[in-house]
């Protein structure tokens, strides 16, 4: 047994963005609120990111933080020090100038590439929380717990094992495992790690080393973003390839639905919309609607539907089966909206199926928090065609503006959205079950009393993160008294 520690539990929450300071999908929005959520359970949690331009830029005020030395031998680097806003809980950007001080994405190059040297940012980003989980220089603070976050951080617990002291547990969060960090076998050696290492049994797969495996064989607990995407990646349809080696972790496997901020994403304290409102004054919601399809160049009058669609534009998200379904949809009178960027082919097809359906698509491509909020607050219905969704926080915000979702009942879309309560759901995935889906919808929004009873019950569900705070609480709870 541990001895109490008589003191918070600190909190290393490692992810590779988190909002404000970088998003690219739903990782930032946990990275940027899940920590705040256990710190107002009286936890001591540090949140740890890659310096990105963007990052600093965010920041409200930033000082240097303790140092960490050289990352991989070969990269000098330390952290800078903020705060995510509103919190008091402190953010330590990894400051390593080589590595992440460049023009793009925390991911990709400004043309869509990838970084060829991904590999090292995000082990570099690894061995920085594993460094200050060691450090006993002048700041003292050492995590109890490393919460570890999708394959950027995989390499953490190895890093933690190679060091000869004690480490802390670590608990390793898939949020989506079609994303597992593939690298070619070489690069071990820049990694600074064991060729033992690269076995089957351990980060071997297919020929390439896997962070996502490393994360999932070495953490101490495994946990993801619902029930059953949990239960998905344990299957062959939904395990890309490692649904046996999370398998053989089924006794530590736990699947937790994710929440969000709902201080952020409140309609009735929304500085984001056109006009704000709640439950109470639905009425106002129609408002956004207006300047909706005024922004993506619609006309229309009040009682013709607007369907939104947000999230990248990629095979995952369906985003064509909506263009396919697109017809069907435009027969019923209702107009969409969609918001993303993703893969050329998907942004072409886009582009092509909105110049056939000038009257009733309007899209952009482009990721844009203040367009997201008012597409969500905009529409009548919110589109999620997902071929898989590990939790999805669309279909949240969705709930929690009055805007139903109509989603593919596939993981955790399965988990929070009930048909005909507080959303619509089908379950064979194509264009023809999408648009009959969304007639179902909107053959309710004509009766004013039920599409009431359905918003005003969407929008009084807790969907903060406090449930999932709980459920990770106990999490480290066990960890620590093992």
């Amino acid at each position: 047994m541990r001895r109490p520690l008589g003191r918070k539990p600190r909190v290393l929450f490692v992810a590779s963005e988190a909002f404000p300071f970088a998003k690219m999908g739903g990782l930032g929005d946990v990275a940027g609120a899940l920590p705040a959520a256990l710190a107002e359970r009286g936890l001591d949690v540090r949140v740890m990111i890659p310096a990105y331009p963007q990052a600093i830029a965010a920041a409200q005020t930033v000082s240097r933080g303790p140092p960490i030395g050289q990352l991989l031998g070969a990269y000098d680097a330390g952290l800078l020090e903020t705060t995510l806003p509103g919190t008091d809980v402190r953010v330590w950007l990894v400051d390593c100038a080589q590595l992440f001080q460049r023009h793009g994405g925390p991911y990709c190059a400004e043309d869509g590439t990838d970084w060829p040297d991904n590999h090292l940012r995000f082990a570099a980003l690894a061995q920085a929380a594993a460094t200050r989980s060691f450090e006993k220089g002048t700041e003292s603070w050492q995590p109890d717990i490393i919460h570890a976050n999708d394959w950027h951080t995989g390499l953490i617990p190895i890093y933690l094992r190679l060091n000869r002291e004690k480490s802390p547990p670590v608990v390793f969060t898939i949020h989506n495992l079609a994303y597992q960090g593939l690298f070619g076998a070489d690069v071990i050696s820049e990694l600074g790690i064991p060729a033992d290492f690269f076995t089957p049994d351990r980060c071997e797969f297919w020929a390439k080393f896997s962070f996502m495996k490393a994360g999932i064989v070495f953490a101490n607990r495994v946990t993801t973003v619902s029930p059953p995407y949990a239960r998905d990646i344990q299957t062959a349809a939904y395990g890309h390839g490692l649904d046996v080696v999370i398998s053989r972790r089924d006794d530590d496997l736990i699947g937790i639905v994710n929440g969000i901020d709902d201080q952020v994403w409140n309609p009735e304290h929304d500085p984001l919309i056109a006009k704000r409102y709640s439950a109470r004054t639905l009425a106002d919601k129609a408002a956004n609607k207006i300047v909706l399809r005024n922004t993506f160049g619609l006309k229309g009058g009040p009682a013709q539907p607007v369907i939104g669609f947000i999230g990248r534009f990629v095979e995952q998200k369906g985003i064509d089966i909506l263009a396919a379904a697109i017809p069907e949809i435009a027969a019923t009178g209702a107009q969409v909206v969609c918001l993303g960027e993703g893969e050329r082919g998907y942004e072409t097809l886009m582009h092509e199926t909105a110049k056939q359906n000038a009257e009733h698509l309007g899209y952009r491509i482009a990721f844009n928090e203040h367009l997201a909020h008012l597409v969500i607050a905009g529409s009548d219905l919110i589109a999620m065609p997902s071929r898989f969704e590990p939790c999805g926080m669309t279909q949240l915000y969705a709930q929690r503006y009055g805007s139903m979702p109509v989603v593919h009942r596939v993981g955790g879309l399965a988990d929070t959205v009930q048909d005909c309560e507080d959303g619509f759901t089908f379950e064979e995935l194509s264009p023809r079950n999408l648009a009959a889906a969304i007639e179902r919808a909107l053959v309710a929004r004509r009766d004013d009393r039920v599409w009431r009873t359905m918003q005003t019950h969407a929008m009084a569900k807790d969907l903060s993160w406090r449930p999932c705070a709980d459920r990770y609480v106990g999490i480290y709870a066990d960890l620590l008294s093992a």
